[in-house]
């Protein structure tokens, strides 16, 4: 099996996806798990808009 590159130019991301995470890792940071959650909402974010 041989592996391709991708072929996907654009993702559109609607604003309430990216309000669901940043509530999630709210709500994770007030559990407790302040430097997972953090690091996981820069992650997702940063790798959403690093191609726009």
């Amino acid at each position: 099996m041989s592996v391709s590159s991708s072929n996907v130019q654009f993702v559109q991301l609607d604003s309430l996806v990216i309000m669901k995470i940043v509530k999630h890792v709210d709500s994770e940071m007030y559990a407790g798990m302040n430097e997972v959650a953090g690091e996981a909402c820069q992650g997702l974010l940063t790798g959403a808009f690093w191609f726009s």
